[in-house]
């Protein structure tokens, strides 16, 4: 349940407070953050930092309260999904949390459906939610706009 008070809190601090702004500055344009005096590699590290904390507490629950034990790949490649959710939701939260409910439900559907004795190859089932994920991902990503540094490095005077 704690992950659960985080992402609200998470939505407040990157839209409603100074820090979200230079972070947002950071993932546009760090070149002008860097003029404006922002620490653009701290900031970097920052949200870095932020986003290692949801991955050990996402995969804490997954191993002790989900499953119960860790297992080597117990993830499956959830981790794609999530990713392709940002980009569903157009990198923000509302999108986002829709994305990763549709990709939840699809994984869900994996188990709910057998156990309703409906009969569905259960390969077709298994990959359904990457399927889901694949095609949302050609449906948005034309019409979305990523930010413009992701990915790219910050060297300080460098354009």
């Amino acid at each position: 349940y704690l992950l659960l008070g985080l992402v609200p809190l998470t939505w407040w601090l990157v839209e409603r407070t100074r820090w979200g702004l230079e972070l947002r500055a950071v993932g546009e344009n760090p070149q002008g953050a860097d003029v404006t005096g922002i620490a653009v590699n701290l900031r970097r590290r920052q949200a870095l930092l932020w986003c290692g904390l949801f991955a050990g507490l996402g995969g804490a629950h997954l191993a002790v309260g989900a499953v119960g034990s860790f297992n080597d790949n117990m993830t499956a490649g959830r981790g794609y999904l999530v990713i392709a959710a940002v980009i569903f939701g157009a990198w923000r939260l509302r999108g986002t949390i829709v994305g990763v409910a549709l990709f939840g439900l699809a994984d869900a559907l994996r188990l709910a459906l057998p156990a309703v004795g409906v009969q569905i190859n259960s390969q077709l089932l298994i990959v359904a939610p990457y399927l889901l994920a694949l095609l949302a991902m050609v449906l948005v990503l034309r019409r979305t706009r990523q930010p413009m540094a992701l990915g790219t490095p910050f060297v300080r005077g460098i354009v």
